[in-house]
């Protein structure tokens, strides 16, 4: 299950960057770099016909947002690997002390099972996609 999911996250994360990549129109050079307003948007577009409602939709998710937004999934996924035991590497369960014969308390960490919640919640928005279930699954 753990190369299968983690090759299909990686796989989708390529597949957003590619497309932010090929954007054009007023996304193209510096202008995909910054922050777009919804108004600057629709003018942008030239389009009067775009609802508002559309243009807010279209700009949050304009491709530089996109490449910032894969950034980030890529970082979490390379923070949150599978250890030797089958657990993750960075979640751990709620912490938990235990008291020797002595009655001194020590620590003990005990992580997640892997894959950990992360990685699922950073599937998640692709579980539309046809690879989706063998991917969680390890199929």
């Amino acid at each position: 299950m753990t190369d299968a999911l983690v090759a299909f996250l990686k796989a989708r994360f390529t597949d957003e960057e590619s497309a932010a990549i090929a954007a054009h129109g007023p996304f193209s050079g510096d202008l995909g770099r910054r922050w777009w307003t919804p108004e600057e948007f629709k003018t942008a577009l030239c389009h009067d016909q775009i609802h508002m409602s559309d243009a807010v939709y279209m700009a949050h998710h304009a491709p530089a947002r996109t490449l910032r937004e894969v950034e980030a999934k890529r970082g979490l996924l390379d923070e949150h690997r599978p250890d030797e035991a089958g657990g993750c590497t960075t979640c751990a369960q709620p912490e938990d002390f235990d008291d020797d014969a002595d009655g001194n308390r020590t620590f003990s960490r005990i992580p997640k099972s892997w894959p950990c919640p992360t990685v699922k919640l950073l599937a998640l928005p692709y579980s539309d996609h046809p690879g989706y279930e063998e991917a969680l699954t390890g199929g």
